[in-house]
């Protein structure tokens, strides 16, 4: 994150965010304190970002979302990838395959150097009252990386519910990309109270 994206963000974003429109926090001891880790959530908004920096405040500096940005909506939204640059997103392209490749290339690198990668295995914002299937990204960093990854739950009601469940890991000698992502969505589904259908 750059050093102006993240001073707005601890004297203002988060302030704000907390006092006007988070009810309430559960489970943030449950983010490892060192280290780096996979933060894997539900994703009903693009305003999800801001939510879960208030869970992570502490270590904003080492926070990159995965963010799309293969479409003239998010485009605008992003003020034309102006905002992904400013919190150092990493930006993946979900119409092609080799962009695809390098993103995962460029979590792996962050994640070894003691970063967090947040990343929605659903895809995309869904407001659906069921969670999308998951895709095994997720499972692919945990895998290749062998760090946790800590599910956490978006819920709105009159304001949002963030509730951060338990660290997972990937069992190599057990687990497959997609039981292993099963495995997460289940536990967000658990978090943020919307049924997982797969």
């Amino acid at each position: 994150m750059k050093k102006i994206f993240l001073w707005f963000s601890r004297k203002i974003l988060i302030p704000f965010g907390e006092r006007f429109f988070i009810e309430k926090i559960t489970g943030k001891e449950n983010f490892p304190q060192k280290k780096g880790f996979i933060v894997a959530s539900n994703h009903q908004s693009g305003w999800d970002h801001y939510w879960i920096g208030c869970t992570l405040k502490k270590r904003l500096q080492d926070m990159h979302f995965i963010g799309a940005l293969d479409s003239f909506k998010i485009f605008l939204i992003t003020g034309g990838g102006f905002l992904y640059y400013l919190s150092d997103t990493i930006i993946i392209n979900r119409k092609d395959k080799e962009k695809k490749k390098k993103a995962l290339k460029e979590a792996l690198e962050c994640l070894k150097k003691g970063k967090i990668v947040i990343i929605y295995p659903e895809g995309d914002t869904n407001k659906k009252n069921y969670l999308l299937r998951g895709k095994v990204g997720v499972a692919l960093l945990a895998k290749e990386t062998d760090l946790p990854v800590v599910p956490l739950g978006i819920k709105k009601e009159k304001k949002i519910i963030l509730r951060v469940g338990r660290p997972l890991f990937f069992d190599k000698k057990k687990d497959s990309l997609e039981s292993f992502t099963h495995k997460v969505m289940k536990e967000i589904s658990n978090l943020c109270q919307k049924p997982y259908l797969f």
